[in-house]
């Protein structure tokens, strides 16, 4: 995903409109075909529809966002370019004198890249990243301020080098290493007024690493292959502290035996492993096709949540000695077909998924401000299957899409004791997804 470039050549301005919500883009030129700024933001103000409801409650609560995005680039010569970008959004909603939910990110990046020569051209970017949310309770005397951040600082490097004349054989390769630091929960009150004890989770920072290279080789104008292989190292790193807990126990405060304590800097806990990925394409004919894919992925950030929807307190949690990273293996398989020179698409894939340390909670878990949270979880197998089935009208009076897709994820957790063991450790299922879109012209 790449953002957009501004007119170098001329100012342009657009913007749209409406009762809930505005926006405004700017693109500036700064040197004549070599530099340009683009400057976007979006704003909602959408509290003065809630004060016309009647009922009471909705006009005292509210609902607004904005977000706003910047992007420079210089073209020094042919063969460097240099870009930066940065975002902040900001969304907030509030029952009505009740408890008030805000999030907010920032990020930047910064990129250079160079074109080496005919065959080889490489990039160097610089990444911040700030997520934050924040939830106010306002009901005295049990007022309170809770806070949860995320910082992520990185540096990357991409390469491509391609061979003409061996098969069109295409390589991309590359690094990156970056750190993680998060402060899991900081609860605040005013004690004048408010009864809720203040909590200060203990912050946690990690480090990640990687190396990768691809290839794509063109077989033959029906055959293409393309192969991958990363490796991935991750670092839990103090300063901190680690219960021990008895083997053969569940872990919570009665089977704490010993505390492990680690300076800063040192690696509480290491996880590192290879992520192979492969797809092959094959032509048919000119309108149909075949395609099969195999990857694995290695997730190392959580997110902890005991609700089904996306939640205001959603918890993000480094893995750590008790929290392995999540590991997936997928398999998929398509069949691509057009019709009436290419202006119909339908394509039906299927595909399997097998998870590895998925993530479950035991009864009752409490996952707010929890200091030690492996307590509260669960660790198990999850497997996920489905079928997509897509089709496209792209010229016409009559445009649109409609896909289909149906998908069954389950998992289970049969630990070595009933407290750590869900629906008797059988699988427990998921669901079906129907999506249909039309554009009419």
């Amino acid at each position: 995903m790449t953002s957009k470039e501004g007119n170098t050549k001329k100012l342009k301005v657009r913007g749209g409109l409406g009762i809930i919500s505005s926006r405004l883009l700017v693109e500036i030129p700064i040197i004549k075909g070599k530099s340009s700024l683009v400057v976007g933001g979006r704003s909602s103000y959408s509290d003065w529809i809630l004060k016309k409801v009647k009922d009471i409650d909705i006009q005292r609560s509210s609902a607004q966002f904005y977000d706003a995005n910047l992007k420079w680039h210089y073209n020094i010569g042919e063969s460097n370019k240099l870009s930066l970008t940065a975002y902040i959004s900001n969304d907030k909603f509030k029952f009505a004198a009740d408890t008030a939910y805000q999030w907010q990110t920032k990020n930047a990046s910064f990129t250079w890249s160079h074109l080496f020569n005919k065959k080889l051209v490489g990039s160097l970017v610089g990444i911040y990243s700030d997520y934050n949310y924040s939830v106010e309770g306002q009901v005295q005397p049990s007022t309170f301020y809770l806070k949860s951040i995320i910082n992520y600082k990185a540096v990357k490097t991409d390469f491509n080098y391609s061979i003409n004349n061996i098969n069109n054989i295409d390589f991309d390769f590359g690094a990156s290493v970056g750190t993680y630091r998060f402060s899991p929960g900081d609860l605040s009150v005013d004690k004048s007024v408010s009864t809720v004890l203040p909590i200060k989770l203990k912050k946690e920072q990690s480090i990640e690493a990687a190396a990768y290279i691809q290839d794509e080789f063109v077989i033959s104008p029906k055959l293409t292959i393309t192969g991958g292989l990363r490796y991935s190292l991750y670092r839990n790193i103090g300063e901190g502290s680690v219960l021990v807990y008895q083997n053969g126990q569940t872990k919570n405060q009665t089977s704490i035996v010993d505390t492990l304590v680690y300076g800063k800097g040192d690696v509480i806990q290491e996880y590192s492993g290879l992520e192979p990925r492969f797809s092959l394409k094959y032509g048919i004919n000119p309108s149909s096709s075949i395609k099969l894919s195999y990857n694995k992925l290695r997730q190392y950030i959580h997110t902890i949540s005991n609700t089904t929807a996306i939640s205001p307190i959603d918890i993000w949690k480094s893995s750590d000695k008790y929290i392995a990273p999540q590991i997936a293996d997928q398999y998929s398989i398509g069949y691509f077909r057009n019709f009436k020179n290419n202006t119909i698409e339908t394509s039906v894939e299927l595909f399997y998924k097998e998870l590895r340390n998925t993530i479950d909670y035991k009864n009752g878990a409490r996952i707010v401000l929890r200091e030690n949270i492996e307590q509260e979880l669960l660790s198990g197998l999850g497997r996920a299957y489905g079928a997509e089935f897509f089709l496209k009208k792209k010229t016409g009076r009559l445009t649109g899409w409609v896909s289909y897709t149906y998908s069954k994820s389950e998992r289970l957790v049969k630990g070595s004791l009933d407290i750590e063991t869900i629906n008797n450790g059988d699988y427990y299922p998921g669901k079906s997804l129907l999506k249909i879109s039309f554009k009419y012209l």
